[in-house]
């Protein structure tokens, strides 16, 4: 799941995710937000995902995973980072989430 960080303000709110996953995603972590690892864990709960990965962008346009699940999430946030294509560069660049219900069948299509 890709996430503009500037595009979530401290107090909760959110500038361009409209659909309440960032305050749901908020809401389920402990005090002070947690590790990395344990954010991984609730967005791939909260979206029902078999797995997930937390990419970030940095002022200067660098692209990093700042977690992931597992190892096959691990490999596709970088797959995405070295062909310069994919639903989290897609989100950086749309300021929205992106969601596939099937990633293989969306990334023959969209990627």
């Amino acid at each position: 799941m890709g996430v503009d960080p500037a595009a979530s303000r401290p107090d909760g709110a959110s500038d361009r995710v409209g659909d309440g996953r960032v305050a749901r995603i908020r809401a389920a972590l402990p005090p002070g937000g947690g590790s990395a690892p344990r954010l991984c864990e609730v967005c791939r709960d909260l979206t029902r995902a078999a797995g997930a990965g937390v990419a970030l962008r940095a002022p200067e346009g660098v692209l990093g995973t700042l977690c992931a699940t597992d190892a096959v999430s691990r490999r596709i946030d970088e797959l995405q980072f070295t062909l310069g294509e994919g639903p989290s560069l897609d989100a950086f660049a749309s300021g929205r989430p992106v969601s596939a219900a099937r990633l293989e069948e969306a990334a023959a299509a969209r990627w």
